[in-house]
């Protein structure tokens, strides 16, 4: 299916020997692409690596990327500060006395072990393992993604297919309610001026209130709608935005249709195109 969401998770492992590297990969809603990469130490130099991959399988969305590793070796290296320990001890034996054991809490205290991280290239087993589980996790993700889009896809095409009924039904309505409009104000017109009554005033009249309730504009326009929001949900690659902003046209002219309905019928059907439209393009949020 065209369309996909943008929620989703994945994940895989990729191993070799005693080297493992597991990647969760999730992905919520978002207007723009931002990720998240958490990754170890011996793997922190690749987060490019990932952020690449990443800009390359979202166009837009929240992406969280968790990696774990074993069997790799860690680029920390830990570090006795002797000079710092030294003073410690000193300050040890002067309360304990001089010939008090060292306490192993000695180590704990600040600035007795200092950790480094040279600059230091992950080994490329570490890099080929990365690589692989990061792609197998996305396409999992990919998965879920086209399945839940796949959902969207239909729950908007039955919005649609309801809301070319409705316009459809309200092309039929719209004559009928403008020629009960004129007739009804001929007839309290008639009602109130009785054997006065001007028919120069009563038609023209009649004809401002059927200006006044052309919907004939707002009726293609929302036909033009319809057809481009079909086109969206069938063309592949990301739709959501242009789903979203035909989503809104389609409101802001059924919220026309329905402040100039000159009867009941065509309010109602306004009223049902909205909810209609405001389903879409709740659907819409969550489509990349």
């Amino acid at each position: 299916m065209p369309l996909k969401s943008m929620t989703g998770s994945g994940e895989a492992s990729a191993r070799s020997g005693i080297a493992a590297v597991r990647v969760h990969v999730r992905s919520v809603n978002g207007k723009g692409l931002r990720s998240q990469i958490s990754l170890p130490d011996a793997l922190s130099e690749l987060s490019g690596l990932v952020e690449a991959r990443i800009a390359k399988a979202f166009d837009r969305g929240t992406v969280d990327v968790r990696v774990q590793t074993a069997g790799l070796p860690d680029s920390e290296i830990r570090r006795i500060d002797r000079k710092t320990l030294s003073r410690y001890l000193a300050a040890w034996r002067a309360a304990a006395g001089a010939d008090a054991r060292p306490h192993p809490a000695l180590f704990a205290l600040p600035g007795v072990v200092r950790t480094e991280r040279p600059p230091r290239p992950p080994a490329p087993i570490a890099r080929r393992l990365l690589a692989a589980a990061l792609e197998d996790a996305l396409a999992r993700l990919d998965g879920m993604r086209r399945r839940e889009g796949a959902r969207l896809e239909r729950a908007n095409v039955r919005s649609l297919r309801r809301i070319s009924a409705l316009v459809t039904q309200a092309q039929a309505e719209a004559p009928k309610a403008a020629a009960e409009a004129e007739q009804h104000l001929r007839k309290r017109m008639a009602d109130i001026l009785g054997p006065v009554a001007d028919p120069a005033l009563a038609a023209r009249e009649a004809a401002l209130v059927a200006q006044k309730g052309d919907v004939a504009e707002e009726l293609e326009r929302l036909e033009s709608h319809i057809a481009q929001t079909a086109t969206a949900l069938r063309v592949a690659g990301p739709q959501g935005r242009r789903i979203d902003f035909l989503a809104q046209e389609i409101l802001r002219e059924s919220s026309t249709l329905g402040a100039k309905a000159l009867s009941r019928t065509l309010a109602d059907l306004a009223r049902e195109i909205r909810l209609e439209a405001e389903r879409i393009r709740e659907q819409a949020q969550n489509v990349e």
